[in-house]
């Protein structure tokens, strides 16, 4: 899997122009929420009649061009997160999350961070249908607060005639002894 962590959110930017995009506000949104299957949103959008002042400040927005997702600003009042998506014949072919600022609480003010710093970055593989191989989330070390190290997460799918069979999650990083395996879905199981 080709994996590219040069980007930066300027460059990013300049790539995911939002000023000709189409605009659709969640309530609640970050890239977590949709990171194993990143082609469809499936949360709701909400009218921006609907939102107050209030929350729109604190609402994510999504940015679609085409009817696809190009990027997703969570603007958590804490810790504000733009995420980029880049599409490949199609489909998503990676992601990449920057966290833009930070406060420690609600009467702190905002201390911006410039540049961004590198949150989280995502790579998917898929099959000659279009059926996902492989996705690949690597969130980097936490050098604001230091919450956390590197760590990567490895959704690993697999197939047979009837469709998805199995999807195996890895988590491996510093903080880990031996990689964590766990079965995240087991058709066979499920059915029976």
């Amino acid at each position: 899997m080709m994996r590219t962590t040069k980007w930066t959110a300027a460059q990013l930017r300049e790539l995911c122009p939002v000023d000709v995009c189409e605009r659709r506000y969640y309530r609640s949104v970050n890239f977590i929420d949709l990171y194993e299957d990143p082609n469809h949103v499936k949360k709701r959008p909400v009218s921006r009649k609907r939102l107050g002042q209030m929350d729109l400040e604190r609402t994510g927005v999504g940015y679609f061009r085409e009817g696809r997702l190009i990027r997703l600003d969570d603007r958590d009042p804490l810790l504000p997160v733009e995420t980029y998506l880049l599409w490949e014949n199609g489909l998503v072919r990676e992601a990449h999350s920057f966290m833009m600022g930070y406060r420690y609480n609600e009467r702190s003010p905002m201390r911006r961070l410039d540049p961004p710093q590198r949150w989280d970055s995502f790579w998917y593989t898929y099959d000659e249908a279009g059926r996902m191989l492989q996705s690949l989330w690597l969130n980097y070390a936490d050098v604001t607060y230091g919450l956390h190290d590197e760590r990567e997460v490895r959704l690993a799918y697999t197939y047979d005639e009837k469709g998805l069979l199995l999807v195996r999650k890895t988590v491996t990083g510093p903080a880990f002894d031996a990689p964590m395996c766990a079965v995240m879905y087991d058709r066979e199981k499920k059915d029976s």
